[in-house]
């Protein structure tokens, strides 16, 4: 399986990732063999220092990956788009009804304008 980096920035930036599971993405990553030093510090924190220094490293690590410039709005248009996939394309693990949820959770972790906004066509 290969990670797709547009879509961790995009829970990142819209607060779906949370300082207490950067640990965990990190570790993620890392397995998926994407790796900078910034990762490989953050993984290597101490559970208890990760809530307070992970952020800062996470992103650090976007930035040497030459990412983490993404807006809310770019975002919610990558995460609208991601979760539309998974409708179309029915991937194994993504049924309608996990979709609507995602959906849902997008909804309420950033406002319902953007989301609307991000699924209308251009």
């Amino acid at each position: 399986m290969s990670v797709d980096l547009d879509v961790v920035e995009a829970r990142w930036r819209i607060g779906l990732i949370t300082a207490n599971d950067l640990r965990g993405v990190a570790n993620e990553l890392l397995d998926e063999g994407v790796s900078t030093d910034s990762l490989i510090d953050l993984f290597a924190l101490p559970v208890d220092v990760a809530f307070w220094e992970g952020p800062a490293l996470f992103d650090r690590a976007l930035s040497e990956l030459g990412r983490g410039r993404m807006t809310e709005a770019e975002a919610a248009r990558v995460l609208s788009r991601h979760i539309a996939r998974g409708v179309l394309f029915r991937s194994p693990r993504a049924l309608p009804s996990d979709c609507v949820r995602s959906l849902d959770s997008l909804a309420h972790g950033i406002s319902l304008r953007l989301v609307l906004s991000a699924l209308r066509p251009r």
